[in-house]
């Protein structure tokens, strides 16, 4: 059954949720966690506890994963006594107690297994049980579990990564040929709306300019614009906030932390859109769940924003010159002499009241 699972989807969320629902069921274990990695970044955090902070906010800085992802070595745990103190031989570096939110739900044994391929540590796999012992003398075929689930786990991951690339650079494509042939700003909001949110598996955002707002995913507009807003003004844009989850916010995302999360927002992007280096407006991306933010979904966010931006400001010139170009229409037409304006063919392109009275008058 276990194998199957590991080969039965390229997906890797659908393959992650599988893992530690396989896992648990046939180990019998109480609580599965796994987390995964891109050298020191985290990527993503999948586990069956529900009533305590993610496993990548539960992470000590002399804690066990810690220990785990820089010794490169399994930890098997018999015995948690009742304040969280474990007695190990693993050097004197290694940490003396588990975390107090496990100690909390009465786990009493884990099994802590660094997911490896081709020397390259991914992860890391954790077993938690009520009953302590249960890992005792399964460190073998614990150890050949992970490493199924690890190779498992990055053919997923090299899938997953080609099929984001390939709809990131079709989503920004789509948006770059938009914003040549745009002259309506606020019907380019949508497009580039639509085409970011597809691109992300995303059902929520908004994009602002000025007046201008488009709004996927949510009935209440001016919470969502305001939300915008006080990002800007909170976080002191130009920049990009990229927050994993609003519930365990930190400085300096924390001052807006409960207008996001009284929105449901859990995870969002926002960047800036700019003209002439000066923030017009914004766009903004959420996940309903908590989220670990991609590099490249990031970079997709940020260059949508620059074409936004500059549609915005190509937009902006144009109505500016056009607005010019009706002032000397209008000075010329108020000028009692003929004006023409004449075309280096010496095609008449322009004549002022006058001039076309006199044009009328040759041609009769």
């Amino acid at each position: 059954q276990a194998s199957q699972a590991l080969t039965a989807s390229l997906d890797l969320d659908r393959l992650l949720d599988k893992i530690i629902s396989v896992t648990g069921e046939m180990l019998g274990v109480d609580y599965v966690s796994i987390l995964l990695m891109d050298g020191e970044q985290i990527t993503h955090s999948v586990e069956t506890f529900s009533s305590m902070p993610a496993l990548t906010y539960r992470i000590r800085e002399h804690g066990f994963t810690h220990w785990i992802t820089h010794s490169r070595q399994p930890v098997v745990i018999d015995a948690i006594g009742p304040d969280g103190t474990v007695d190990l031989n693993l050097g004197e570096d290694a940490p003396r107690t588990i975390n107090p939110e496990i100690v909390k739900v009465g786990i009493r044994s884990i099994a802590g297994l660094p997911l490896i391929v081709r020397n390259c540590l991914i992860g890391v796999l954790y077993l938690h049980s009520k009953r302590p012992g249960v890992f005792r003398n399964q460190l073998s075929m614990l150890t050949s579990l992970a490493n199924q689930i690890a190779i498992a786990v990055e053919n997923a991951r090299l899938y997953t990564a080609e099929r984001h690339r390939s709809a990131h650079q079709e989503a920004l494509n789509t948006i770059i040929a938009a914003a040549a042939a745009t002259y309506d700003l606020a019907n380019f909001l949508e497009v580039a709306l639509e085409h970011t949110l597809y691109a992300l598996d995303l059902e929520a955002g908004v994009i602002w300019v000025g007046k201008d707002i488009a709004v996927r995913g949510w009935k209440d507009m001016e919470k969502i614009h305001r939300m915008g807003q006080q990002q800007h003004a909170g976080m002191k844009l130009p920049h990009v906030i990229a927050v994993d989850d609003w519930q365990c916010a930190t400085a300096p995302h924390q001052p807006i932390a409960a207008s996001m999360t009284g929105l449901g927002i859990r995870a969002s992007i926002t960047v800036p859109i700019l003209s002439d280096e000066q923030p017009i407006g914004g766009l903004s991306v959420v996940d309903f769940q908590p989220r670990f933010w991609a590099a490249e979904e990031i970079a997709l966010a940020e260059a949508v924003g620059r074409q936004l931006g500059g549609v915005a400001e190509r937009l902006r010139l144009l109505a500016q010159v056009q607005e010019q170009a009706q002032q000397v229409r209008q000075i010329i037409d108020a000028v009692p002499e003929g004006v023409l304006l004449v075309g280096a063919n010496g095609q008449v392109l322009s004549a002022n009241p006058p001039a076309e009275k006199a044009l009328s008058v040759l041609v009769d």
